[in-house]
């Protein structure tokens, strides 16, 4: 018994429990994770899916302080607008629960998936 235990253990940690990786999210679907992880303060979780910050910057820290106290409508159906000179990806609207002018993100592919470039968001 101990012995099937353990091999179901070992099966559900070498397939991530069930849990699909970011790589296999589609742009839509990372905006829409990104914004719900945000809500939630989880800014562990929006770093793992954002694009990567120089080493000297928190990224935990600049997105605590820079939406710590918004909240986003997730951006259900994004429409990305994107031109050909552009990276796979775009950007996307996502609007503040409770009225006032949306903040746009960009998605970016970077290494095969997409990821939230929040640095050059344009808060209106």
């Amino acid at each position: 018994m101990r012995l099937l235990a353990a091999i179901l253990a070992v099966g559900l940690v070498g397939c991530g429990g069930g849990q699909r990786d970011d790589a296999d999210l589609g742009a839509v679907e990372v905006a829409t994770e990104w914004v719900e992880a945000l809500n939630d303060r989880d800014y562990r979780r929006a770093c793992g899916l954002s694009i990567p910050l120089p080493q000297e910057v928190s990224c935990e820290s600049e997105l605590e302080n820079g939406y710590g106290d918004v909240t986003l409508e997730p951006p259900e159906g994004a429409y990305f607008n994107r031109s050909e000179d552009q990276p796979a990806g775009g950007q996307f609207s996502a609007f503040r629960k409770g009225g006032g002018k949306p903040a746009t993100f960009a998605v970016e592919e970077r290494a095969g998936r997409y990821l939230v470039h929040f640095e050059v968001s344009v808060i209106r």
